[in-house]
């Protein structure tokens, strides 16, 4: 099957604002064009109607915001520059105009409240740890004196500093922060300061714990808005009262957030006015109307696609990009009462042309668990896909991305359960994976296994494991500690914990929060090998296939290298697959040939060792 053809009639929509009076949605949509990704800016009205495109070309443009007074959108855009900048366009259409020329790119925006200027936080044109800086020229050195100096989530190597400046639409830009530390979610105060979060503690590489900071518009030093006792990830107003996205003190830093009202404390659940909700494998939109909390579900599994950028609000009014049961995005409109209405069709049409999966929920155990079997399947025992999802702290919903879809395509039922270690159930589901990677959940995969080939749907000699970066750790380890797999297919995974524990960009950090182990004592090093993979590496008999971004930050080609040496070393079968360019989520934002590329050999490598066509056999021993 050539994946290519459907990468080339995938659309993803998964950033959206509404505008305050709630009449009009704007969101991106990402296409393929002449072999390169593109994204646009449309916009539709909240009341329903035909779309428009805002914005043309084939450049990248994201981080829509509109303006207050309903005029103007905001956006970050590659159009004229490699470097992001941001560009003004007027909600009625035409040419954009461009606002900032930052030499290394900006990377967040916001309004103030009378729509004449902007808090945009944008890259330092110079670095505090590089040494003979110059342009057009490489570096002579880079200086590191902590141990935060990459990450793959946002900047990649953090050598020039994040700063806050403000932008007016007419006159020059006034830079309001400085400092070899980074801020992030700019935004205005009520009484015009101009707020963001940032850690400036001198452990913020050890303990990162990011607070929320406020600068008068004249500049000036930083003062501390909000204390919380866990890292804030984000912020907002609600009705003058400042709303924080906070992790708890005692939880690891993936864990659930809760949504925190600065004035008395008190948790309520969430993550901004309008947000999701992750409930029991499903990610639900949940609406804040004053100190009431509404879910909007209208009856029917509503799973957002992006939490971050794809939900909106004014008053009652909420706009999300929303998978209805499985599939891809579009934007709908919500308000209490009433059902939801779909304002798009060109986010998941493509989709729905291209896949008719049937989804069903199964409970095994505690182990909440969404089956994708092939239209009209029945129940006749399949070659079977468990598919881990990562984070470990994440879940599956029904709406999963492209891979699981394409394997169901080809005649494959994907199991995708949320074992535990997965958010959306309760903390003790969380926490029951802390320094057991490699039990329990290993465990949970064996029962959702057992219960389907005991249920006669799957064929328990052509079962596959499938797993990205935590995910992928687990189908290593699966492979290392059963013989009841025919394949299996790793990305972005973990192998060695000693390893990765400096080589990732949240290793040393993540592990001792999580409970992993450290490199600082024997008792440490024994706990970080005791959930290595690599440990188990001369068991694996199984056809392995590794796929890994080559610049991947989080799980580094240094880990994962390991396993395949080893496996090469013992004559075993496997292949590994760099992707250039390739950054921790280069299966969802590489290159559309990369992408493509990926999702053929992903389903290539199951029908090549586990054939859907192949007839129902006698089952294997698991040890």
């Amino acid at each position: 099957m050539d994946a290519s053809l459907i990468v080339a009639r995938e659309a993803l929509i998964d950033e959206v604002d509404l505008s305050a009076d709630g009449a009009t949605v704007v969101y991106s949509r990402r296409t393929t064009e002449a072999g390169e990704n593109v994204r646009r800016l449309w916009s539709v009205p909240f009341a329903g109607g035909r779309p428009r495109q805002l914005t043309h070309g084939r450049h990248v443009d994201h981080t829509a915001r509109i303006s207050p007074d309903g005029r103007q959108v905001a956006f970050l855009s590659d159009r004229e520059t490699d470097a992001d900048q941001v560009w003004i366009v007027s909600l009625d259409g035409g040419e954009p105009r461009r606002l900032t020329s930052f030499a290394r790119g900006a990377v967040a925006l916001a309004w103030r409240e009378d729509s004449r200027a902007l808090a945009v936080a944008a890259h330092d044109d110079r670095s505090p740890l590089l040494a003979g800086e110059r342009a057009g020229r490489t570096p002579t050195a880079r200086v590191l004196t902590r141990i935060d100096w990459r990450d793959d989530d946002t900047y990649g190597l953090l050598m020039w500093p994040v700063h806050v400046h403000l932008v007016p639409l007419r006159g020059r830009s006034r830079r309001l922060t400085a400092g070899d530390w980074s801020a992030s979610a700019p935004g205005f105060l009520q009484d015009d300061r101009v707020a963001f979060l940032a850690d400036l503690g001198a452990d913020r590489d050890r303990a990162p714990n990011p607070q929320l900071y406020a600068v008068p518009e004249s500049g000036g030093e930083p003062v501390r808005v909000v204390e919380q006792p866990g890292p804030v990830l984000a912020w907002t107003l609600d009705s003058g009262e400042i709303l924080c996205l906070a992790h708890g003190e005692q939880r690891p830093g993936d864990a659930d957030p809760s949504l925190v009202r600065a004035a008395d404390g008190a948790i309520v659940g969430g993550d901004r006015d309008s947000f999701c909700a992750a409930v029991s494998g499903a990610a639900h939109v949940v609406h804040r109307s004053g100190r009431e909390i509404v879910a909007l579900r209208g009856g029917a599994v509503l799973a957002t696609v992006a939490a971050a950028d794809a939900i909106a609000a004014a008053g009652d009014r909420v706009a999300a990009a929303l998978v209805q049961e499985t599939g891809a995005a579009d934007v709908y409109a919500l308000e209490p009462g009433w059902p939801p209405r779909r304002l798009t069709r060109h986010g998941g049409d493509w989709f729905r042309r291209s896949f008719s999966p049937q989804v069903s929920e199964l409970r095994i155990g505690e182990v909440q668990t969404w089956l994708l079997s092939p239209a009209g399947a029945g129940t006749e025992p399949l070659p079977t896909v468990l598919a881990i999802h990562g984070g470990p702290v994440w879940h599956w919903t029904p709406a999963t991305e492209l891979g699981p879809q394409l394997l169901v395509r080809a005649g494959y039922r994907v199991v995708l359960p949320n074992i535990r270690g997965s958010y959306g159930f309760s903390w003790e589901h969380v926490d029951a994976l802390r320094g057991r990677w490699g039990d329990v959940d290993a465990d949970d995969c064996h029962a959702v296994l057992d219960h389907l080939v005991e249920a006669g749907l799957t064929d328990p000699a052509r079962i596959g494991c499938f797993g990205r970066s935590y995910g992928g750790f687990l189908v290593n380890w699966l492979l290392g500690t059963s013989d009841r797999f025919a394949a299996g297919v790793s990305e972005c995974g973990v192998s060695s914990q000693v390893s990765a524990f400096g080589n990732s960009d949240s290793g040393a950090t993540y592990n001792i929060a999580a409970g992993l182990g450290d490199t600082l004592t024997p008792a440490g090093v024994e706990l970080l090998w005791r959930q290595s993979p690599q440990r188990h590496a001369a068991a694996i008999t199984a056809p392995l296939l590794i796929l890994q971004g080559e610049d991947d930050l989080r799980c580094p080609t240094s880990d994962v290298e390991q396993l395949f040496v080893a496996l090469r070393w013992l004559g075993r079968e496997c292949e590994y697959v760099l992707y250039p360019d390739g950054g921790h989520t280069y299966h969802r934002t590489g290159r559309p040939d990369r992408r493509a590329d990926r999702h053929d050999r992903l389903v290539g490598w199951f029908e090549r060792h586990m054939p859907a066509r192949a007839r129902a056999g006698a089952g294997v021993r698991r040890v």
